[in-house]
């Protein structure tokens, strides 16, 4: 699963790192490079702990690059799609049943405690804030 958070933009070229920007016609645009002379929110792209409850986001691996920049934006509007509507789902598989199971690094199955339950809530509204901005 992908978390999306803003971060500062670097100088270093960070293949999860992604800038979000509205032109002057109200287009949101999504780029790995932040526009010239305009301002654009860079948004990091995380694998956070898996949990066997709520269904991770899988991105599938890129085999070859996109021929254009639209391949690539519509490649990186997908994706955020997609992490939004994943984390709607688990916000909502969290909120709906009063006791959540994951598999931890063994596979074995363990019940989310009260506090462990609580933050993966704030986590995926973190992640809906971010990637469900449209």
């Amino acid at each position: 699963m992908f978390a999306l958070n803003a971060v500062a933009a670097t100088g270093d070229k960070d293949p999860n790192l992604v800038y979000r920007w509205v032109d002057s016609k109200g287009n949101v645009h999504f780029s790995q490079l932040p526009p010239p002379g305009q301002k654009a929110d860079a948004v990091q792209i995380e694998a956070p702990e898996p949990s066997s409850t709520p269904v991770p986001v899988k991105v599938a691996a890129q085999t070859e690059q996109p021929n254009t920049h639209d391949d690539q934006l519509a490649q990186l509007q997908q994706q955020l799609k997609s992490a939004c509507k994943q984390a709607k789902e688990n916000l909502a598989t969290l909120t709906t049943f009063d006791r959540v199971r994951q598999v931890d690094a063994n596979g074995e199955y363990k019940m989310l405690s009260e506090e462990e339950k609580a933050a993966q809530i704030a986590q995926y509204q973190k992640q809906i804030k971010e990637a469900c901005k449209e």
